[in-house]
């Protein structure tokens, strides 16, 4: 199930740490000393080298450089998307009916570390948010 399997970033990377994914590289510190990525994705690299780098921060503390961020699941990592579908909890299930269709690119996900921030924006589409561990 996702809820076990997506915070083990060994499964992740067996499942599609061979696809390659679009990720925000670019950012600049704020008050805090968080890292603040300004920008759409920008940098391709393969899913394996971004949890590489999840694996470093998560066991040094190292600075994360990269933000996966607005991610089309279906398109960029069809594995995860699959397992979402196939999940007894699927949200598009359990919560689909209050929200009318999907948005023709289907579900986005995005990916951090702690720490990882982002500007204050806004979304055009409704939302739901699952934090599968942090």
């Amino acid at each position: 199930p996702p809820l076990r399997d997506f915070p083990d970033t060994a499964y992740l990377r067996r499942a599609c740490g061979h696809r390659r994914v679009c990720v925000k590289s670019l950012a600049h510190d704020d008050a805090s000393g968080r890292p603040v990525f300004v920008s759409d994705p920008e940098l391709k690299l393969p899913l394996s080298a971004f949890l590489e780098a999840v694996d470093a921060h998560e066991s040094s503390g190292s600075r994360q450089p990269f933000y996966l961020g607005k991610v089309p699941l279906r398109r960029e990592l069809p594995e995860l998307a699959e397992d979402i579908e196939r999940a007894p909890s699927c949200p598009r299930r359990a919560y689909g009916d209050c929200f009318g269709s999907l948005v023709p690119s289907g579900v986005f996900t995005y990916f951090g570390c702690g720490r990882n921030t982002t500007p204050v924006h806004w979304d055009a589409h409704e939302n739901l948010l699952l934090c599968v561990c942090g």
